[in-house]
């Protein structure tokens, strides 16, 4: 397991707060979005706006797909 700077991690968690205000997020959408970050990050995204923009993005679609799931015809 690779391991992040100190100044690294600071980035990681600034890109985790840009996310959240733009996304009203609970502790599990936060912590969805904080793992969505860490996958890019291990894949090598190193910029804060497009770690952000992936966390935004990735809770944007699991929040549709809840949705669609919570309005399906039984």
């Amino acid at each position: 397991m690779s391991q992040f700077s100190s100044e690294f991690t600071r980035m990681l968690s600034a890109a985790l707060d840009d996310a959240a205000l733009q996304i009203q997020s609970d502790s599990s959408t936060k912590a969805f979005m904080a793992e969505q970050i860490l996958k890019a990050a291990a894949k090598g995204v190193y910029r804060r706006k497009d770690l952000t923009d992936i966390a935004v993005r990735a809770a944007r679609m699991e929040a549709l797909v809840v949705s669609s799931e919570t309005f399906k015809p039984k």
